[in-house]
């Protein structure tokens, strides 16, 4: 969707350091901005203000498109329609009903002890859309 090199994450901290790790995986470190008590979002985003970004949340994607062309923009929501962000900010929509048919799936193959079997992947895609 941004058709470039030159780009950015912004996400939540998260605990899960393999999945943070895997988040951050196409990102050299100066690229990424991780949201904690004592980060700036607005002197990363004026350093990074030629840049495409990839934002992780609505809320961080209502602030980044303060600062970002919002052509140069794509917001990961778990929110259907959200009004909170400008109409003409690009989403991948990730709905919360998803999410937790396949945590309620992937729990239901953990209790059965059938999850994570040497011939499947230790990984669970779930499937977004875009606008």
């Amino acid at each position: 969707m941004l058709n470039t090199n030159a780009s950015f994450l912004v996400m939540e901290d998260i605990c899960n350091q393999d999945l943070k790790n895997e988040m951050m995986g196409g990102f050299p470190p100066e690229d990424v901005f991780i949201n904690t008590s004592n980060s700036d979002l607005r002197l990363f985003l004026q350093t990074h203000s030629q840049a495409k970004g990839i934002v992780f949340g609505d809320i961080l994607g209502l602030e980044t498109e303060l600062y970002i062309n919002r052509q140069d923009l794509v917001v990961v929501s778990n929110f259907d329609d959200s009004n909170m962000l400008l109409p003409d900010t690009k989403m991948i929509f990730i709905p919360n009903r998803k999410i937790a048919d396949i945590a309620v799936e992937t729990l239901q193959k953990m209790f059965s002890l059938d999850y994570g079997k040497a011939e499947e992947e230790n990984r669970i895609l779930v499937q977004c859309e875009t606008y």
